[in-house]
């Protein structure tokens, strides 16, 4: 008995497996790739909607990419002396 809830509590803790890839974790019920990226000292998840390794890296690139791309454009807009006003975040995300 004790040797049966030792193995579903394992099972429970292999959910997310790791890769051979930084920032992207397997769910091992679903087979599914999932990005875990750190950016701006806040972790962003992403399903990336597939269960084959190959196109999962590739879209844990396209990944990264977009968010550094949103990161650099709303703080590249702003000017030395100008306030960064969340109104001026949300209008660069919406270009």
């Amino acid at each position: 008995m004790f040797y049966t809830f030792l193995m579903e509590t394992r099972k429970l803790q292999q959910r997310w497996e790791r890769t051979s890839v930084t920032n992207l974790v397997r769910n091992g019920q679903s087979g599914g790739y999932y990005a875990r990226v750190r950016f701006n000292s806040k972790e962003k998840w992403k399903s990336l909607k597939t269960s084959t390794l190959s196109v999962a890296k590739l879209r844990l690139a396209d990944f990264e990419r977009d968010l550094k791309a949103r990161g650099t454009i709303a703080t590249a807009e702003a000017k030395p002396g100008d306030d960064l006003t969340m109104g001026r975040f949300m209008a660069a995300y919406l270009d």
